[in-house]
């Protein structure tokens, strides 16, 4: 896990294995990158494999981010290992949050 500032945009760069034996590191990260700007960029690119419990941070810190009136968006997502954790999740059909303004939840899609 990396944190880049480019600007006023914060880049974390996950990858290998994103599940609960890495969470808190996961967590910290997050927090740090959210504290530091008003704009965050989850970069999944590089992620070989994810669980439920990184699932849940990202969904944490997206909706962290919306209340605290700050954008998160997730990038490099074509590899279909984010849309496969969904689905095996059961979250697949999941109609967002109320922290949706911009439907950039990643339960409806809201990646790029």
């Amino acid at each position: 896990m990396q944190m880049i500032t480019q600007g006023e945009k914060v880049q974390v760069l996950l990858d290998g294995d994103l599940s609960v034996a890495n969470a808190a590191e996961m967590k910290d990260v997050l927090l740090a990158a959210l504290s530091g700007t008003d704009l965050v960029e989850v970069d999944l690119a590089k992620v070989t494999h994810m669980d439920l419990a990184a699932l849940q941070l990202i969904c944490s810190a997206h909706r962290t981010a919306m209340t605290s009136g700050k954008d998160l968006i997730l990038t490099g997502t074509s590899s279909g290992v984010l849309l496969q954790t969904r689905k095996s999740a059961g979250f697949i059909r999941h109609q967002g949050c109320i922290y949706n303004p911009t439907k950039s939840c990643l339960w409806v899609g809201g990646v790029k």
